[in-house]
């Protein structure tokens, strides 16, 4: 006579669920951490003239596409220079020279890029803390 198994998978899949959801919120506070230290490492490094564009950078996390972005929105204050600040070559005024001098980072050029490739092992250490179980 054959024995017959029988499973009962409805604890297994409570217990998935669970897993999952712990998962999604963990990754949205490790995402929304990571977004905040890369917007304020961000005004770090940008350059300052009258403050706008410092004041500008923010992050918004999108939950469903599990991504973090760090920019200076189209209708702020700085949007018309933001990009050419980022982008271009330039000699750094005044104001930039003392933040450069007081933050000791440098101050200019590639300031959002930058924020991040200067803290990859901070990024990994919020994303190692956060995602602990």
């Amino acid at each position: 006579m054959a024995q017959v198994l029988t499973l009962d998978t409805r604890r297994f899949m409570v217990n998935s669920n669970l897993l999952k959801s712990i998962i999604e919120r963990k990754t949205v506070k490790a995402l929304e951490d990571i977004g905040e230290f890369v917007a304020s490492e961000a005004k770090d490094r940008a350059p300052i003239d009258e403050g706008f564009l410092t004041e500008d950078i923010e992050t918004e996390v999108y939950p469903a596409d599990r991504v973090a972005v760090v920019r200076v929105p189209v209708n702020a204050p700085s949007s018309e220079y933001a990009i050419k600040m980022h982008e271009d070559p330039y000699n750094l005024g005044e104001k930039s020279a003392a933040k450069e001098a007081t933050l000791n980072v440098k101050v200019g050029q590639k300031y959002i890029s930058r924020a991040i490739d200067e803290n990859a092992s901070e990024i990994k250490d919020i994303i190692k803390k956060d995602m602990r179980l």
